[in-house]
């Protein structure tokens, strides 16, 4: 009995770690997150924040060329908390992301697309 309980107070310490830390660090958070999301292979950037006008077509690009999805995670307002968890989630998805195709896949799909928005708003 004795065991039973100690092993329900060291996953009550552990589930009460894993809550602070989600709740308290949001950077190192993301990082957590990415890394699970990389052993699942699971490749995506997070996005927040008011829309570019070419989004769409970035989105398009990225799965379309990488099989990276863009998941938007916030729009208009955005907090500190969103902000620190998706720099620390994209600071390690890229960092893999990149390392796959061996150049920097989100800045070539964000330049590409500004180029198409450009070109189709002119017609």
């Amino acid at each position: 009995m004795r065991v039973i309980k100690n092993l329900i107070v060291i996953i009550g310490m552990v589930l009460v770690g894993v809550v602070s830390i989600r709740l308290l660090i949001p950077y190192h958070s993301g990082k957590l997150a990415a890394y699970a999301d990389h052993v699942l292979s699971q490749k995506k950037i997070l996005t927040y924040g008011y829309p570019l006008p070419w989004r769409q077509e970035y989105r398009r690009l990225l799965f379309k060329d990488y099989d990276v999805e863009l998941t938007p995670i916030a729009w208009c307002v955005v907090t500190h908390w969103t902000s620190e968890y998706a720099k620390g989630y994209n600071g390690i998805a890229e960092g893999y992301i990149n390392a796959e195709f061996k150049k920097n896949v989100s800045r070539e799909c964000a330049e590409k697309a500004e180029k198409i928005w450009k070109k189709e708003a002119r017609h």
